[in-house]
């Protein structure tokens, strides 16, 4: 019978619980980037559908007709921009978001911008929109949602606040 001295016997021991670690570590990596392109896609497809909800925003409101509308925030985002891009905004007023100062400046097509922690992380046309001066309504969305009123207007949609919808300060 062959008999392993001490030493050899706790470096094979130490060599197995290392790579028994190593093998560990590379589990957990692989699950948790596994887990956040999960939760990307899913951020994405909350991001579909509410552009899908928005899109053409007014097609099924009459003139003179006044209607509310709610919605669930998608992604967790902090605030909801609205434009009327057929009006003047200041783009100064968002120095701290490129993307929205950018596309006002440009005369982008773009009216809806979801911001999560002072980043644009969806933008798309919702449609004819028309809102009273400063152009633009920001809804703060830390409760998860969102309400508004649309009245059907000639060419456009008027949208305004829904009574007790928190808006950024």
């Amino acid at each position: 019978m062959i008999q392993k001295n001490k030493k050899s016997q706790i470096i094979e021991e130490i060599f197995k619980y290392g790579l028994v670690l190593v093998l560990a570590g590379i589990v957990v990596a692989t699950g948790y980037k596994f887990i956040a392109s999960i939760k990307e896609n899913a951020c994405q497809s909350e991001i579909a559908k509410f552009e899908l909800d928005l899109r053409g925003i007014g097609n099924n409101v009459r003139l003179g007709e006044k209607e509310i509308r709610s919605y669930k925030a998608p992604c967790n985002v902090d605030r909801i921009y609205i434009f009327d891009i057929n009006k003047s905004i200041n783009p100064d007023s968002f120095e701290g978001m490129p993307i929205i100062k950018d596309s006002l400046e440009t005369g982008g097509s773009n009216n809806v911008f979801l911001v999560k922690d002072s980043q644009v992380v969806g933008l798309f046309y919702a449609g004819i929109i028309e809102i009273d001066s400063p152009h633009y309504i920001c809804f703060s969305t830390l409760g998860g949602d969102m309400g508004f009123y649309l009245e059907g207007k000639a060419r456009a949609t008027k949208v305004s606040a829904a009574p007790g919808q928190k808006l950024c300060s």
